[in-house]
């Protein structure tokens, strides 16, 4: 199996910000706003035992809801599909995928960001996917999370949840950063920024 992070590993940047800001660039800066000072803690490295979990989750929370809540679902995929193809892959990541697709392994896309738009992008390079999940009520974004926001511990805790133990397969996992030590750490094959992690 090969998991793959997704922002800043199969791809250049953050994917969340120009997403949200592509659905409203007034009310991105409103919660960007909002949520500057849990960000200020966590780029001051005050994150508390959690690895600064809460604090993310928090944050992610807040800005979706400010930015999403109330908006269809059902725009909001349609924005995903027109979005989506314009997003630059890394062509050495691409390739290491393809690679493993050809090898007859199982693909996965294991990120903190959305299903909203990595659905989309899933279902485009033919890979599983397991990432945070927005809450919906009546097609309507509620500005919820419906999932623990899926960075550090909580992509090896859905990964052994979905596929089992991950001593009972071989894995493959990339990442590039701080968020993805734990899944590199769990891996037998671990890659961080194209480079492969000597034990």
């Amino acid at each position: 199996m090969a998991a793959f992070d997704f922002d800043g590993t199969l791809t250049y940047r953050d994917t969340l910000i120009p997403f949200l800001a592509r659905v409203s660039l007034c009310k991105l800066l409103l919660g960007l706003t909002m949520v500057s000072p849990a960000l200020a803690l966590l780029m001051c490295g005050k994150r508390g035992n959690d690895h600064g979990m809460a604090l993310r989750q928090s944050a992610k929370q807040r800005l979706c809801r400010v930015v999403l809540r109330g908006r269809r679902q059902a725009d909001l995929k349609e924005l995903a599909a027109r979005w989506v193809p314009g997003i630059a892959l890394r062509p050495d990541m691409l390739a290491r995928l393809r690679t493993h697709q050809q090898s007859g392994h199982r693909v996965v896309i294991v990120s903190a960001s959305p299903d909203l738009y990595l659905g989309e992008m899933a279902r485009r390079l033919g890979v599983e996917l397991l990432c945070t999940g927005l809450e919906t009520a009546d097609g309507r974004l509620t500005g919820r999370l419906s999932t623990a926001n899926c960075w550090g511990p909580e992509k090896v805790a859905r990964l052994e949840s979905y596929f089992g133990p991950v001593g009972g397969y071989e894995l493959h996992a990339y990442g590039d950063s701080g968020g993805d030590a734990w899944l590199l750490k769990a891996a037998d094959c671990a890659w961080l920024n194209g480079r492969k992690v000597v034990r």
